[in-house]
């Protein structure tokens, strides 16, 4: 392969990166087509060959041709070429693609390691693929109960996409964890405001739509208002045909966990039951589902909750150090044996997190 032909296809991949990061999807797809053409007949050297599987791994998540899965991408298959590169641009996309990938494992401390190395090449890519990184690490900050933090990536990432035609569904996304934030603390219609700008944004795009539904969802029920969130949900569910993805999932089980709360226990019982069996089957990891799974079995479905599936649950949002969850989740135990007149456990729940958190590494 000669150096004109090396540097043609780097050129090549480099603009099909480019379209991906202006959300220009058609343009992004006619590349790719150029690119393999190209390929086809010939043995790559190592850098063009990382940069392919790079930007192609890019590709198919923006597409939705695959769904990240936690076999899918071996990082440490590409780290002694990248470490032995000059290229920045090349450095960048291996470390944000590799938090990505943990991100979806649920892996968020080592993701913002990966961040917190890809953000020291990102003078190096344009200012849209700027904007994607600004997002995921606001919503892996988000995700690890830092929503100060979050919300300045997430506001650094629509500033730089606010006027952009092609960034809708980035801006969606901005909405929905925006709105989560304001609801968690205790901005009622703000968020709900989030989530509607989120529907706007996303009629063109269904899976983002479905979040956004679901985010308004999340929002009634964390306010108590039950059946206006199951509404939502089912809402949620029949947007997009999203009955078969992980949304689907995770709307399903917020639906059973609604029903549970209303009292319709059959209802929910059997719509929790769907649930934990579509997780067992899933590879990717739902450890958030599972953990609330056991808990609201053990509080809506038995007379008593048994400790020890109690603590099986905690243990499971303590490992991948999903500390909003657990807040949450303890919140909910803290009610329920207050409810029941049980005061230490009560104290207990509602302490939990008090000094678990510090345990955990909660401050980044």
């Amino acid at each position: 392969m000669t150096k004109t032909y090396e540097n043609q296809l780097l050129q090549l991949i480099g603009q099909w990166f480019t379209q991906l990061s202006t959300y220009k999807l058609e343009e992004a797809r006619k590349l790719k087509k150029e690119i393999d053409d190209l390929l086809s007949p010939i043995h790559l050297p190592k850098q063009i060959e990382s940069y392919y599987d790079l930007v192609n791994l890019k590709h198919q998540l923006i597409t939705n041709e695959i769904t990240l899965q936690s076999n899918f991408y071996r990082s440490d298959l590409l780290d002694k070429d990248v470490l032995e590169t000059t290229d920045r641009t090349l450095k960048y996309l291996h470390k944000f693609m590799q938090a990505t990938i943990l991100m979806n494992n649920e892996d968020y401390i080592h993701s913002i390691e990966s961040l917190r190395i890809a953000e020291k090449s990102l003078d190096y890519v344009s200012r849209f693929e700027q904007a994607e990184f600004y997002f995921r690490t606001g919503y892996v900050y988000y995700r690890l109960d830092q929503n100060i933090t979050a919300l300045n990536y997430l506001n650094r990432s629509y500033h730089l996409v606010r006027n952009s035609i092609h960034h809708d569904r980035l801006k969606a996304n901005l909405s929905i964890i925006k709105a989560g934030i304001l609801s968690e603390a205790g901005y009622d219609r703000e968020s709900i405001e989030c989530s509607e700008k989120a529907v706007l944004l996303s009629t063109h795009e269904p899976l983002t739509k479905s979040m956004a539904i679901r985010s308004k969802a999340n929002n009634e029920f964390r306010f108590g208002r039950f059946n206006k969130a199951a509404e939502l949900y089912l809402s949620a569910l029949n947007t997009g045909n999203q009955n078969k993805s992980n949304v689907g999932i995770k709307s399903r089980f917020n639906l059973a966990h609604s029903w549970l709360k209303m009292g319709a226990l059959d209802w929910g019982k059997e719509m929790l039951n769907q649930v934990e069996g579509e997780i067992q089957n899933k590879a990717q990891s739902l450890s958030e589902f599972t953990a609330r799974g056991i808990i609201c079995r053990e509080l809506y479905l038995h007379d008593r909750p048994d400790p020890i599936k109690i603590n099986m649950g905690l243990s499971i949002l303590k490992e991948k150090k999903l500390l909003y969850e657990l807040r949450d989740v303890t919140k909910e135990l803290s009610n329920f044996h207050l409810h029941n007149e049980e005061y230490k456990l009560a104290y207990y729940y509602l302490d939990y997190t008090n000094y678990v958190v510090p345990i955990l590494g909660g401050d980044l």
